[in-house]
């Protein structure tokens, strides 16, 4: 069963963003928001017109393959979600790197959907809204901004505790990004090991949400849909 998701409160005032050196090539790990394709659709559901939804937490070798698949909360039709674990084992997925560009394992943690667009199953799962992993609140936020998502990469010791905290790929709200990782760098994944059963560093994909306390709590989670 997936991790709950944490809330934490950020410290005030917030400093302004001094990054901490990053090598010119950064962390990289396997898109969260991208881990199936219609090309990974199996036959059973094609021919149904089944879509399904999933959040997953995998854990990823720095060959690309599934080594764990932990499966969380799911929507529409059973038989699809119940097999995105095994359907996620079966594929290559793209390669972790530590920053420096060297092959990393990596802990990802998204919502994987197999959706045919269209249909009334198709449709409601494209529309899903991934969950955040983790809840932040501060006192404010820039620009009158009441709540916002924010993609995160985390560089995770062999130890288990987080040694480095950056925006993933594709993300623009650099701002909030060195808002959050300060508090993001006390937290202690836990360790994990390598195919010889020793501790290893590895990349982790994290979804943040990040509130104003003045915001009103944000709606209830998306109920699942119907069989």
């Amino acid at each position: 069963m997936l991790l709950p998701a944490l809330a934490l409160s950020l410290a005030q005032p917030v400093a302004g963003p001094e990054a901490s050196p990053h090598a010119a090539v950064p962390a990289d790990a396997p898109d969260p928001e991208q881990l199936l394709e219609v090309e990974d659709y199996p036959q059973f559901a094609l021919v149904r017109d089944l879509s399904a939804a999933a959040m997953v937490e995998l854990y990823v070798s720095p060959q690309g393959r599934a080594m764990e698949c932990q499966m969380g909360k799911t929507w529409g039709e059973g038989d699809l979600s119940d097999a995105m674990c095994d359907i996620l084992r079966h594929k290559h997925l793209s390669p972790a790197h530590l920053a420096g560009g060297a092959p990393a394992y990596s802990v990802v943690r998204g919502m994987a959907r197999l959706f045919l667009p269209g249909t009334r199953g198709g449709d409601e799962i494209l529309r899903l809204d991934t969950p955040a992993d983790i809840e932040l609140e501060a006192a404010h936020l820039p620009g009158g901004i009441g709540r916002t998502q924010i993609r995160l990469l985390l560089t995770v010791a062999s130890a288990g505790t987080v040694s480095d905290c950056a925006a993933d790929k594709g993300e623009k709200q650099g701002d909030l990004v060195w808002m959050i990782c300060p508090t993001l760098l006390t937290l202690k994944p836990g360790q994990r090991v390598g195919i010889d059963g020793a501790g290893v560093p590895y990349v982790m994909t994290l979804r943040a949400a990040l509130s104003a306390k003045d915001t009103p709590p944000p709606p209830p989670e998306t109920p699942g849909l119907p069989d």
